[in-house]
């Protein structure tokens, strides 16, 4: 008879029974059916039950460091705690290790409430910062760490208002969106209606006011002298009106108005009035 080698088990292993296991362990046919036999090792190991060895282990705060202590895996580490505890390692870890890290100075950070959800970011730069992190797989908008307030604000761009729910939870305040006028809206005193408009985008030209971008091409051409290249053609209307246009599109004005415009035969690079578009370009000129 032989004492079996499980640290909570007092049976004794009949003789025809004994069979030597890795380690030069025997454990008797109860403790076999309850267990694994890298459970029984690790338990005959440390001499204590698994829950145990792992609640040992856990000071390592990994669990690459803490199969690395037991002489396993770390998915045999995930499986024992999912078996014997009834917990993700998450939870494991929430439950287990930060607070006995942290002594008890987690909180709780909702970024769900935020537009911040990104939970593989947030967690990387809490961590970053040499921070503990970690997201409960039951609560998955719920981040567990230690990091100051004023760390998790210094995170973001804007540095986010953090409003506290209770005791021990917090949660991101995402800022306002602000839009931003690139060009201001004024009001025109000089318009009679008082309308709305915004200033040029060029300033220190003389603007010249037409009702259509067909008709800027028509009063340009006619102070070039009727005819111009496409190329001077649009630094010319860039430098009367501010915005520089295409080149295709100040072309196009050829084939939309062939009455007025028209493209110098050979050369489709060279633009030129025509007798009404000359017409047409001198009334404009007048209303100037």
């Amino acid at each position: 008879m032989r004492k079996c080698d499980t640290p909570y088990c007092n049976k004794l292993i009949p003789q025809g029974r004994l069979k030597r296991l890795i380690g030069g362990y025997y454990f008797c046919m109860e403790c076999r059916a309850a267990h694994s036999y890298r459970v029984l090792i690790a338990q005959a190991d440390h001499q204590m039950p698994i829950r145990e060895v792992l609640l040992d282990a856990s000071v390592f705060g990994s669990a690459g460091d803490m199969a690395a202590y037991i002489g396993v895996s770390f998915v045999t580490v995930y499986h024992w705690i999912t078996r014997y505890f009834g917990l993700t390692f998450q939870e494991f870890r929430r439950q287990y290790i930060c607070k006995k890290a942290s002594r008890n100075q987690c909180y709780l950070l909702d970024i769900e409430r935020s537009s911040y959800s990104r939970h593989d970011y947030v967690l990387k730069k809490i961590r970053s910062k040499r921070y503990c992190a970690c997201i409960n797989a039951v609560e998955s908008n719920l981040i567990m760490t230690n990091a100051p307030l004023t760390v998790i604000q210094s995170i973001w761009r804007g540095s986010p208002r953090i409003q506290k729910i209770s005791d021990d939870l917090f949660a991101l305040v995402p800022s306002p969106i602000k839009f931003l006028n690139l060009f201001p809206i004024y009001l025109d005193r000089d318009s009679e209606d008082g309308v709305w408009k915004a200033p040029r985008i060029k300033t220190g030209v003389q603007v010249l006011k037409g009702p259509c971008f067909s008709d800027k091409v028509l009063v340009a051409l006619l102070r070039m002298g009727g005819e111009a290249g496409v190329e001077d053609l649009c630094k010319n209307l860039t430098n009367s009106y501010g915005v520089p246009p295409r080149k295709n599109n100040t072309r196009r004005e050829a084939y939309r108005h062939p009455d007025q415009i028209e493209m110098v035969p050979g050369n489709d690079q060279r633009l030129r009035l025509t007798e009404k578009g000359k017409e047409s370009a001198t009334r404009l000129m007048a209303d100037q």
